[in-house]
């Protein structure tokens, strides 16, 4: 094959991820019911770490469709120094936890699980963190991978203060061997690991609503979605597999 062509052959290989990525396209809408966001912070280099992750990985067959629970598993860096570097980790998301530890007078420790933004230890029983009936309204988005995704949010009740737009994407499971620190040896599993976090002010009159421009990684398996208020109230949250 002459140069030229493996040039282009080349060319045409390096480009098709990005013909796929941006080829995307989703749309979701959540129930009239609140959906309880559920944050798990963790980390690879933590040994206590393995069971939590397995009791966020039930929510793939116990709510596929996102209906009751919108599970995020955020992979903190503070226990890097322990012999192994969580390859999820991101400092991010060691300042998110701490931002809500304080929030609530607790400490920042792995794993800690959240559930709309409340420390939440009952994990640890088998427990389903799926509270009480709730309807503060409707969040939807639709959109393709790389052009301007559209999102909504009707409030039962309109708002008097503004709202930011979390979004997020998830890998597909994963299973990550570990050969050095406190997990050495073990193959972790791992669900709902959020690659990349960001928020967006929310414009409203009778309807909020936020526009933005995403690109998913490569691997990305959910793009999730959810609603609060300013100072941290968490509305509603909706998601759907890519």
């Amino acid at each position: 094959m002459s140069g030229h062509r493996i040039k282009l052959a080349l060319g045409l290989i390096l480009m098709a991820p990005v013909v796929f990525a941006t080829n995307v396209t989703w749309e979701s809408t959540s129930p009239l019911h609140q959906v309880q966001v559920v944050e798990l912070y963790t980390s690879q280099g933590c040994h206590s770490c393995p069971p939590a992750d397995a009791w966020l990985a039930q929510f793939e067959t116990k709510d596929p469709q996102f209906h009751q629970v919108l599970p995020l598993a955020f992979h903190v860096t503070y226990w890097d120094a322990l012999g192994w570097r969580d390859p999820f980790g991101q400092k991010p998301f060691d300042l998110r936890q701490r931002a809500l530890a304080r929030s609530q007078g607790t400490g920042v420790y792995t794993p800690g699980v959240f559930v709309n933004g409340q420390e939440w230890r009952r994990w640890r029983t088998g427990r389903s963190p799926v509270g009480e009936a709730s309807a503060p309204g409707q969040l939807s988005f639709k959109g393709k991978a790389g052009e301007h995704t559209v999102f909504h949010f009707e409030p039962s009740v309109l708002p008097n203060e503004r709202l930011v737009l979390h979004t997020a994407f998830l890998l597909t499971p994963q299973s990550t061997p570990v050969p050095r620190g406190e997990n050495k040896g073990k193959e972790l599993k791992e669900s709902f690991v959020v690659t990349s976090h960001r928020s967006f002010s929310m414009d409203c009159e009778e309807v909020c609503s936020a526009t933005a421009k995403l690109v998913p990684p490569d691997d990305a398996g959910v793009l999730a979605a959810w609603v609060t208020t300013q100072d941290g109230k968490y509305l509603q949250a909706t998601a759907t597999y890519l």
